[in-house]
């Protein structure tokens, strides 16, 4: 006897964001969302040289964090002179003051899918 399997069809990204979901809130993001949205936030210009990392908050709040990136190459420069305008895009996306600092890593970023 064979079970009786129920496909039900599902659009990529719902599947996406839900697998990304539980990883994106162990580096912070409550939403997967601003790193599927990180382009529309920062601009291509950014996104196409730097990718978030992770927000780091104090222990019982969700207020006022760290926002870490990685840059690529000669970027890091460039995104220290516009933190604050990314901190701003960032606060206005989420809709409260999530991001108080930017913290740059530089390093080589891996292929975009």
């Amino acid at each position: 006897m064979s079970a009786r399997r129920s496909h039900v069809t599902q659009s990529v990204s719902r599947v996406v964001s839900g697998l990304l979901s539980p990883a994106a809130r162990r580096r912070g993001f409550a939403e997967s969302s601003i790193l599927n949205d990180w382009p529309s936030i920062v601009g291509r210009a950014f996104a196409s040289r730097c990718q978030p990392v992770a927000i780091d908050f104090r222990r019982g709040t969700r207020r006022q964090g760290v926002l870490t990136v990685r840059a690529a190459g000669g970027a890091a420069v460039e995104l220290q002179h516009q933190a604050r305008q990314i901190i701003e895009r960032v606060n206005d996306y989420l809709g409260f003051d999530a991001v108080r600092h930017l913290r740059i890593h530089q390093g080589s970023l891996p292929p975009r899918a």
